[in-house]
C-alpha cells in the first residue's frame, strides 16, 4: 500500500509540475504576442497589433496588459469611449499599475472628462508619487 501511495503522490506531483510548465509555456507566449503588438502598433500597424491582443484575450480576458495595450490602439484608432473601457478593465485587473491611471487619465482628458481624468492622474500619483507624466 505505501509504494501505492507513493506512485499515486508521484504522479499527481509530475501533473502538476506539467501544468506549471504549460501555464508558463502560455505566458511566454502571451508575452511575445504583446511584444510583437507593441512593434506592430509602434509601426503604425495597428489592426495587426489589436489581433494580437485580442488572439492573447481569448486565452486570458483578464490579462491586464493585453486590455491596456488593446486600449491604447483603440484610442489611436480613434475609439476613445471604447479605450477608456479598455484601460478601466486592466485597472479593475492589475489595479496598482500607475500608467494604467494615467493612460485612463489621457483618454479622458481627451474626451473633455477633465474631473475624471484629474482622478485618474491622481491615482498614478498615489501609486507613483514621482511619476512625471501624471
Amino acid at each position: 500500500m505505501t509504494i501505492s501511495l507513493f506512485r499515486r503522490t508521484r504522479r499527481r506531483q509530475a501533473d502538476e509540475a506539467e501544468r506549471n510548465r504549460s501555464a508558463l509555456d502560455q505566458q511566454a507566449l502571451d508575452q511575445q504576442a504583446l511584444d510583437e503588438a507593441i512593434e506592430h502598433q509602434r509601426a503604425h500597424r495597428l489592426a495587426h497589433a489589436g489581433r494580437l491582443c485580442e488572439k492573447v484575450l481569448q486565452r486570458n480576458p483578464a490579462s491586464a496588459p493585453a486590455l491596456h495595450r488593446l486600449g491604447l490602439i483603440t484610442y489611436e484608432q480613434g475609439d476613445r469611449e471604447g479605450a477608456a473601457a479598455l484601460i478601466r478593465r486592466a485597472i479593475w485587473a492589475q489595479p496598482q499599475i500607475a500608467h494604467f491611471h494615467c493612460d485612463l487619465g489621457v483618454v479622458l482628458e481627451s474626451l473633455g472628462r477633465l474631473d475624471e481624468a484629474i482622478a485618474a492622474y491622481d491615482a498614478a500619483l498615489r501609486l507613483r508619487p514621482h511619476f512625471i507624466t501624471a
